[in-house]
């Protein structure tokens, strides 16, 4: 069905007011320069299905967010990340798996990093990344993996996958949410609508939101 011409208007002024304030907001935010160490705590000891998660710092980073979720970590280039972890049967297994992003605290090349419980050595026996920063404002979903050996019984696995996002923003988040709920009205307008205008006007909009989120990765 043809997009009306009243809704194609106000659809089409709205992301053009949204875009231009994300890329004032982001012309104006302050580059972070300290590296940072957080520290992911990872708790299975409820044994439920998903684990607890705590971080350390709870906030700051790139954007100087005033809270950090440890489940989405926003990271800087140059930034450490290392996991403890705590277990029923106290003598847990933690392995965390992503082979971009992620480099060894030593300068080793890896994809596998692991941990023991109780483990204050980074690289050694606790797990510990060095961020690379080779795609900023990527996403980077990892494979974290826990075993528990609970009460002396064969090792149970406890398994999620957080992410975390080197050099994002929180402004390219709601871009992305900005994009992601209106986009196929835009793509429909673009299509469909019988007006010419508004047709090249939601094209133009869809080009100047990829060219933003890149302006979001820099």
């Amino acid at each position: 069905m043809p997009a009306q011409p009243n809704r194609t208007s106000s659809i089409t002024n709205f992301f053009v007011y949204a875009v231009a304030v994300v890329a004032l907001i982001v012309s104006l935010s302050p580059n972070a320069s300290a590296q940072t160490i957080w520290t992911i705590s990872v708790d299975v000891t409820s044994n439920a299905d998903r684990p607890l998660y705590m971080v350390l710092p709870d906030h700051g980073g790139c954007m100087n967010l005033p809270h950090q979720n440890p489940e989405n970590l926003y990271v800087c280039p140059g930034d450490t990340v290392q996991w403890d972890f705590s277990t029923m049967g106290k003598h847990g297994l933690l392995t965390i798996h992503q082979n971009r992003g992620f480099q060894n605290v030593k300068g080793i090349k890896d994809k596998w990093f692991r941990g023991t419980e109780g483990g204050t050595t980074p690289g050694v026996n606790m797990a510990s990344v060095t961020i690379d920063g080779h795609d900023p404002g990527n996403v980077y979903e990892y494979c974290l993996a826990i075993y528990d050996n609970k009460n002396g019984a064969p090792y149970v696995l406890h398994a999620h996958d957080p992410k975390i996002i080197i050099g994002g923003t929180p402004f390219g988040a709601r871009l992305a949410e900005l994009q992601e709920e209106f986009r196929p009205v835009l793509d429909e307008i673009a299509k469909d609508s019988k007006d010419d205008s508004a047709r090249r006007k939601a094209i133009k909009i869809n080009e100047e939101i990829e060219k933003l989120k890149k302006l979001l990765q820099k």
